[in-house]
């Protein structure tokens, strides 16, 4: 039975039957078009001429929006938690209800935890008496994703949200600024990112609608109450923000708002915001060196100064280390060496941190580190290559050596007794 033919056989033989069925499975982020015939006493819908949705139990959040076409219509979405509503008491069954106030072609509830809970949610309508036939559409959303208490819908990077709104005969700005009714936006940018772009796309008959975006807060009406914005004619718009803008791209919370202009009829549409961050860099290349053993470095050309990784591990009772950079070509070209026990080097540190170092021109250097009761040798210990020179490529024999200490051996200074007979 389509959900035409169970709303028509409510109609036919009462509340009662249809509190035997429940509603058209609603698909989470899918607009589903419904309409209500003209009544001259309240009209109800509900059980098999409603909807439901399924919550699941990572649910962060439910929002279930109506949307018409009629501005003068008073109706009332009524929520139900668990079961279907009771058709001869829809409003008194209900857990939830939103609408209700004359001029309501937008209607939105949001649910979120604690008062959130898996399981079906069940969806009726209540229509004060009206003489035309309503048309609408309906909309559940459930987010598996972080929300926060704040207003405002929390995006994905590069997840649409759909939306629906109502008609309406005058410029609407949907900014967001009650918890229960929060038709907002808004998109945590994390540090390092390199650009933030909103794309905004609706399905509209006539008017428009415009996409503002700003930093911190909420976005509110004004001249000053958004940091960027974009108003082309129709339902496309795009905004794109970079390091680079005139509000150059911070870290931190995007809330983004709507403007619908007037309408006629209810529209439907998307919302997608995408944040690009540069991938940290991949950790560098370290090579392990044996102690006494030369290893051969070919350090490739660069553009900048550019740090070479080595690791050598010396054991307890170390004396001193070593280090050798010889053999090098072209010998002119300057070649820094570092050296730290424990981490190794960072090449975006602006110092690099080392206990001993051999710079200045030329690439043939030597570098000794002893060990003092103060600073014992023991552990890893990182060398560092800095290639100064740049364009040029350079190559070379490392070692690097560690000298254990000698044990001296004990002296005996016990008493002894000399016999000389």
């Amino acid at each position: 039975m389509s959900r035409l033919e169970r709303f028509i056989f409510v109609l036919l033989l009462g509340p009662a039957a249809g509190a035997l069925y429940a509603g058209t499975p609603l698909t989470a982020g899918v607009p589903t078009n419904f309409s209500m015939t003209a009544a001259s006493g309240t009209a109800t819908v509900c059980g098999g001429g409603g909807f439901q949705i399924d919550v699941p139990a990572n649910a962060s959040r439910l929002e279930i929006r109506a949307a018409t076409s009629n501005l003068d219509a008073e109706l009332s979405v009524l929520i139900r938690y668990g079961q279907g509503l009771d058709c001869s008491n829809a409003t008194g069954s209900a857990t939830y209800i939103a609408g209700g106030t004359p001029v309501n072609s937008d209607i939105l509830r949001v649910v979120r935890p604690p008062e959130l809970q898996p399981g079906t949610y069940y969806i009726g309508f209540q229509l004060n008496p009206y003489s035309n036939i309503l048309s609408g559409t309906i909309l559940a959303t459930v987010d598996l994703g972080p929300q926060d208490s704040s207003p405002g819908k929390q995006l994905a990077s590069g997840v649409s949200a759909a939306f629906v709104f109502g008609a309406n005969d005058n410029r609407q700005l949907y900014s967001g600024t009650s918890l229960l009714n929060d038709y907002a936006y808004k998109i945590v940018v994390p540090s390092g990112a390199t650009r933030l772009q909103v794309n905004l796309s609706a399905v509209i008959q006539d008017g428009g609608v415009s996409l503002f975006v700003r930093l911190g807060t909420p976005v509110t009406p004004g001249s000053s109450g958004a940091d960027y914005s974009a108003a082309a004619p129709g339902g496309a718009q795009t905004l794109t923000i970079t390091p680079s803008a005139s509000k150059p791209l911070q870290a931190g919370a995007y809330y983004i708002a709507l403007r619908v202009d007037s309408v006629a009829s209810f529209i439907t549409g998307s919302i997608t915001a995408t944040v690009n961050v540069t991938p940290p860099p991949p950790p560098p290349i370290v090579t392990i060196l044996t102690s006494g053993a030369g290893q051969s470095v070919s350090l490739p050309a660069a553009t900048t100064p550019t740090l070479f990784h080595y690791r050598i591990t010396l054991p307890a009772g170390a004396s001193r280390l070593d280090i050798s950079l010889q053999s090098c070509a072209p010998p002119d070209a300057e070649v820094d060496v570092y050296v730290r026990p424990g981490t190794d080097f960072d090449q975006s540190s602006s110092t690099l941190g080392s206990i001993a170092q051999n710079i200045g021109s030329g690439c043939n250097k030597t570098l000794s580190v002893p060990s003092s009761p103060f600073a014992p040798l023991q552990g890893d210990y990182y060398i560092a290559l800095q290639l100064v020179a740049t364009g040029t490529a350079v190559t070379g024999t490392l070692s690097a050596t560690f000298f254990t200490a000698v044990p001296v051996p004990a002296i005996d200074v016990s008493t002894n007794t000399l016999d000389f007979g």
